[in-house]
């Protein structure tokens, strides 16, 4: 019996600083998205996406104020 066939994309390859992965797989972890040993991102990064527009300006003007 094979693996279910999940009804998804695959997320073409963008240029980012190499710390940035690193970021997204330890905060996708320490909110529980988790796949063995390492990060579910293609899960987590579906959550970022299902956020509320309006609430995520909102962390980003808060995360960015220096």
């Amino acid at each position: 019996m094979g693996r279910h066939k999940l009804d998804k994309i695959q997320f073409p390859s963008y240029k980012v600083r190499p710390e940035t992965l690193a970021s997204l797989r330890e905060t996708a972890i320490q909110l529980g998205y988790k796949y063995g040993d390492s990060a579910a991102m293609g899960e987590f990064l579906d959550a970022i996406a299902a956020l509320d527009p309006d609430l995520l300006k909102l962390v980003f003007k808060k995360s960015l104020k220096v």
